[in-house]
């Protein structure tokens, strides 16, 4: 998470290189969001292509129910690819 916290995208991409990084597992512990909701509060198109090319579930919610498109309209994404993939 400190990769995702930073935006660092590079080290982010090398992270998820190891067969042991699963990018579904880990929740950040006050909202319980996994690292997906981090790229799209920062509008990181980079990191969030790389965290689903490594297998992250869109589909995830943070503990209180919300979904990634929520969290995208929050954050003012503006990016018409991740919100179009949102939506798949």
């Amino acid at each position: 998470f400190a990769a995702l916290m930073k935006n660092d995208t590079a080290k982010v991409e090398e992270l998820l290189r190891s067969p042991s990084t699963n990018p579904n597992e880990g929740r950040f512990p006050m909202i319980g969001a996994p690292a997906l909701f981090v790229p799209i509060v920062q509008r990181n198109e980079a990191t969030f292509r790389a965290l689903l090319e490594a297998g992250a579930d869109v589909k995830v919610r943070d503990k209180a129910g919300n979904t990634l498109l929520m969290w995208a309209a929050a954050s003012e994404v503006d990016s018409p690819s991740i919100v179009e993939e949102l939506l798949r």
